[in-house]
């Protein structure tokens, strides 16, 4: 509707038309935006209702609708707590996450023992609290890579506004990280150093878990998207398979896989594999006999889009084993 606003207002201006039909558009304009007005008025007296009144399950209801006026537009840290005592739902669940990938990011035994997570650079004003760090100084080795963790909405295909404003805090944290230790080589993370893409992470203190991304285009930043555990119903398209296990290649190691379900529609198979002790779910596909990993271009919304489908479908087959 943005966009189709923007195309009246262009017309409006345009020389082309008489000075009456100009008046004409314009008063339509209005109405369009007294409308448009109302209704963001009634969404948020709706969404405000939910958040004082309602419970977990309702709250839960929001997020699922995809009501964009509550995502977070900073750091999980910003908790907005309501005058009856309530939190923003986001705000409290975004935390949670960040706790829990912290805690992975720390016993992560690529990382371990040189993972850093928030915590205050030295010396730093206003105070920095980069996510996640991977500073093997202890070692002897000078040298730090700083990752940042945002919701998927963040990434630079759904949103190059908030992408740019989460690598300018990166970046900044790279920066004033080298300016407190001017001894250590400091950059944003690596896919190499530390490679969580698909990894699953429970959220078990609200019946939920997320999924993490990563982009070869997108150094230092890592995405969760989150899924419900407690869905029953599966797309009529995914079929469940019987768990077969399968040798396949994920960035030159070799690991076991077992599958999960298929898309009928486009083929791809998920399947659920241990790596590092983590739980992972790998989208491929398996042609005689063959598991092949790859879901096509991770940064093509399209791709992606099917693959998230796919990846809720395996988190509920997953969790009714």
């Amino acid at each position: 509707m943005k966009h189709y606003h923007e195309d009246i207002i262009e017309y409006s201006e345009s020389e082309i038309i008489s000075s009456q039909t100009r008046d004409q558009v314009l008063d339509y304009i209005f109405m369009m935006d007294r409308a448009a007005l109302s209704y963001l008025n009634l969404s948020d007296v709706l969404i405000g209702k939910v958040i004082s009144q309602g419970n977990l399950l309702d709250w839960q209801w929001v997020i699922d609708n995809n009501f964009e006026s509550l995502y977070l537009n900073g750091t999980p840290e910003m908790f907005t707590t309501l005058s009856n005592g309530g939190a923003n739902w986001l705000a409290v669940f975004g935390t949670e996450v960040h706790q829990r990938v912290f805690e992975k990011f720390r016993n992560d035994s690529r990382i371990k023992p040189f993972g850093i997570t928030n915590q205050k650079i030295p010396n730093s004003n206003p105070p920095r609290f980069p996510d996640m760090v991977y500073d093997t100084s202890p070692s002897g080795i000078k040298y730090a890579e700083i990752f940042e963790l945002k919701p998927i909405t963040w990434a630079k295909f759904r949103d190059p506004r908030k992408y740019a404003m989460a690598q300018r805090q990166l970046n900044d944290y790279v920066t004033e990280y080298h300016k407190a230790n001017p001894e250590v080589t400091t950059s944003t993370g690596t896919i190499q150093t530390w490679d969580v893409v698909y990894h699953f992470v429970a959220i078990p203190k609200y019946r939920s878990a997320v999924v993490l991304y990563q982009f070869p285009d997108q150094p230092g930043m890592v995405y969760y998207a989150q899924f419900r555990t407690d869905r029953s119903n599966i797309d009529k398209f995914v079929v469940p398979m019987k768990g077969r296990k399968y040798k396949t290649t994920v960035n030159g190691n070799v690991i076991e896989v077992e599958t999960l379900a298929q898309d009928n529609k486009t083929g791809k198979v998920v399947a659920v594999a241990m790596i590092g002790g983590a739980v992972v779910l790998v989208i491929g596909t398996i042609v005689e006999d063959v598991f092949t990993v790859g879901v096509g271009t991770l940064d093509d919304p399209a791709s992606f889009a099917a693959a998230y489908l796919l990846l809720q479908n395996g988190i509920t087959i997953l969790n009714q084993d």
